[in-house]
This record gives C-alpha cells, structure tokens and sequence, in this order.
C-alpha cells in the first residue's frame, strides 16, 4: 500500500487573541486522507481555516495539535515538500532581488545549491523567457 498524498491527524489551530479576549479557533480536529492522483478542494465560507489547513500541511504555520504528513514524510520536514508547490494567495517579493536573484534566494530555500542551482535558475529564466532580464530588479 503505497502512502497517501496527504495525510493529516487530529490537526487543530488556535490563535490566542490579546488581552485575554477568547482565543480563534481555525481548524478543529480535522483528518484528511488524500491519496496520489486525486484531486481534492478546501471548499468553505472565509475564516473556516482553509488557508490555514494548508500552511500547516506546508510548515508555514504550527499546528495546536495534530500531525500532518506529504507522502508519508512528517510535512514539518523540508524534504517533504521538495516537489511541492505552492502559491499564496498574496504573494511578496523583494523588490530589491532581481529576478534571478529572486530565483537563487528561492532556490536555496528549497536545498539547491552549486551548479545545480545555476542551471536550474537558467533554466526558469529561460522557460518564461526572461533571459534578457535577469538582472532586472523586480
């Protein structure tokens, strides 16, 4: 039997709140199972935790409770998110990196480092054919 895609166990979020005001709860004892292949949406009014599900699955955010895994891989890791993608929905760029630079900072967070990391920013660059405007600042 082969691991799912995603797996997550008993996940729970709270966000304390100053001043002793009652705390948000934004995932409450949620298990998914998600297997490869599958295709599978959040669906959910704004504030029911979607975004925050995800980031948890992503390591972006700490869970309360629970545990989540990408393949089998405990998602806290980075190797578990190696061939992960992700796109927030307000993405920031540094507007002082240029493009490739934007594209090596990135790249480097991901594990990549020497040649394989120049080729693979080369490769990007070329790919959307921004070549000519790699020095750019963005």
């Amino acid at each position: 039997m082969t691991n799912p895609a995603v797996a997550v166990h008993g996940l729970t979020k709270i966000f304390p709140v100053p001043f002793h005001r009652q705390s948000i709860v934004a995932v409450k004892d949620l298990n998914l199972r998600i297997e490869p292949g599958e295709v599978y949406g959040l669906l959910g009014p704004n504030g029911s935790g979607k975004s925050t599900t995800l980031k948890i699955i992503l390591g972006l955010v700490s869970p309360t409770r629970g545990r989540t895994e990408i393949f089998g891989r405990d998602s806290r890791l980075v190797q578990s998110r190696e061939a992960v993608g992700f796109l927030p929905e307000n993405p920031y760029f540094y507007k002082y990196l240029s493009g490739k630079e934007t594209l090596l900072f990135f790249g480097r967070l991901c594990g990549l480092r020497g040649a394989v990391l120049k080729n693979r920013v080369n490769e990007l660059l070329d790919l959307v054919g921004l070549s000519k405007a790699r020095n750019r600042r963005l």
